[in-house]
């Protein structure tokens, strides 16, 4: 009997049982060393949980590509050590954002040394080793952050990874590949034991960021089936989810003028969430995205004729599509609902103008986006948004208290102020620090960057037209121009 035959199976039992008896211990290391999750606008949870638990996974495939003698999935392993020790030392001390990418680039560059260039899938596809190797290398690293990204509640990037590697493993069957890839399940197995709702021990930067990086790097190398121009859909599919989380994320990052890569807390999960479903609904949910996509992965890989791919890239996106855009029309009518209700709370509470004096030539202004913050704060019930916008007109009132206040649309706060001093460059510092511990206080922090999330400042000297005519305030500013010439 040749055992290698069983070597899946075998790979499968051996890393659930190292997994599922380590665990326990780094669980215990992680409380009594205090490497735990630092309480933050990310993670709301009162108690503090051990990281460090994707070192364990990493680990027990080690463990099984050597005693198994795996050739190839070792050395995607020994890769990936870059991104294991920058991702332990980020879990541990806050690691740079510089030194991760840094340590993600090595890693990446180690696996390319490492790995021929026939073996990538674009490279079958007749793609020059180049551009092969820069379009699968922002891949890869698009799928570590993206991975990252939705390790933001208990068990979801357990979960994904767990079935992506079941997918991968299919079209990897009969190789090391698919023998290191049932491992892997194994090891997630083992590891969600642990990480279920309510989480006992998170994967860490040093777990999520090596799932990223393995099953990435796993997927660039699915075989070729003649070169058909589908096969660069199979690991596009497999990928849907976190792909989409991350696309949305970076757009939404973009588009409310922060930094890409810094944390917010408004993830598709997040969303879910302001919804009312558990995080066993949402797991299930994301569960079922994952399969969706990967059944249209395997069934492009069955297929040949070019108008049978075609139609399943179609049937398939337009599934996601409508998804995605029922979520947010969800979210949107759930907000809609309280819109009527809140302008009546800020109306009550703020000495709110149709008409303001602005002179266009000697002002600056401070404006507050609050509807991501009613996104959430609504699901707590009428007496929390009262409460909000309470303590909102309170901040108002003691940093601003001779502005002028108008409304824009319905959650957004317009304040104008004319300095007696010069006009600012920027805005006070201290009222930013002041507007994080109110949010902070109500529990709607949703970044850590310089400014909170829909907070923008304005002068006569920082995009002053751009503010006046986004803001509807040219015929303001007209008059108050008028009657500050009859005064002279």
């Amino acid at each position: 009997m040749d055992i290698s035959n069983y070597w899946p199976i075998l790979g499968f039992l051996s890393t659930f049982f190292i997994v599922s008896l380590v665990v326990p211990i780094f669980i215990k290391f992680g409380h009594k060393f205090n490497f735990t999750s630092k309480k933050s606008f990310r993670r709301k949870e009162e108690s503090s949980v051990p990281l460090l638990g994707g070192i364990s996974i990493y680990l027990s495939l080690l463990v099984v590509a050597s005693l198994f003698s795996l050739k190839m999935p070792l050395i995607f392993l020994l890769s990936a050590l870059p991104i294991v020790v920058a991702g332990i030392l980020d879990d541990l001390f806050e690691f740079r954002a510089r030194y991760k990418a840094l340590a993600h680039i090595s890693s990446m560059i180690i696996w390319f040394y490492l790995v021929p260039s026939e073996s990538l899938i674009l490279y079958s596809l007749g793609l020059n080793s180049i551009l092969t190797i820069g379009f699968t290398g922002f891949w890869i690293l698009g799928m570590v952050n993206a991975i990252n990204m939705i390790d933001g509640m208990d068990g979801e990037s357990g979960s994904f990874s767990f079935l992506a590697a079941g997918f991968l493993a299919f079209f990897f069957w009969g190789t090391d590949t698919a023998t290191i890839l049932l491992a892997l399940m194994g090891a997630i197995a083992g590891f969600l034991i642990y990480n279920r709702p309510p989480a006992k021990i998170y994967l860490g930067d040093a777990g999520s960021s090596f799932l990223g990086f393995f099953l990435a790097t796993t997927a660039a190398t699915i075989p070729s089936l003649g070169g058909s121009w589908s096969n660069i859909f199979i690991p596009l599919f497999i990928f849907a989810f976190p792909e989409i989380d991350a696309i949305m994320a970076i757009s939404r990052r973009i588009i409310s003028r922060t930094s890409p890569f810094s944390g917010d807390h408004d993830h598709l999960h997040h969303k879910l969430k302001k919804l009312d479903m558990s995080i066993y609904q949402i797991l299930l949910l994301f569960s079922g995205v994952t399969v969706y996509c990967g059944v249209t992965a395997v069934t492009l890989h069955k297929v040949s004729k070019e108008e049978v791919v075609a139609s399943v890239l179609f049937l398939a996106m337009a599934g996601l599509l409508t998804l995605l855009g029922s979520i947010y029309f969800v979210e949107y009518k759930l907000a809609y609902k309280t819109s009527t209700f809140s302008q009546t709370l800020l109306k009550k509470y703020m000495n709110l103008k149709d008409k303001v004096n602005i002179n266009p030539d000697f002002f600056q202004a401070t404006v507050f986006d609050l509807l991501p913050y009613y996104k959430e704060i609504q699901q707590r019930g009428v007496e929390d948004v009262q409460s909000f916008v309470q303590d909102f007109a309170k901040f108002v009132q003691k940093h601003f208290s001779d502005a002028e206040l108008k409304m824009a649309g319905s959650y957004s706060v317009i304040i104008i102020e004319s300095p007696k001093g010069e006009i600012r460059k920027e805005i006070n510092p201290e009222v930013v620090i002041c507007y994080f511990k109110f949010l902070q206080k109500h529990k709607v922090q949703k970044n850590d960057s310089d400014l909170p999330w829909g907070m923008f400042f304005y002068s006569s000297e920082l995009k002053r037209d751009m503010f006046l005519k986004k803001f509807g305030l040219l015929d303001d500013a007209d008059n108050t121009l008028t009657e500050i010439k009859k005064v002279a």
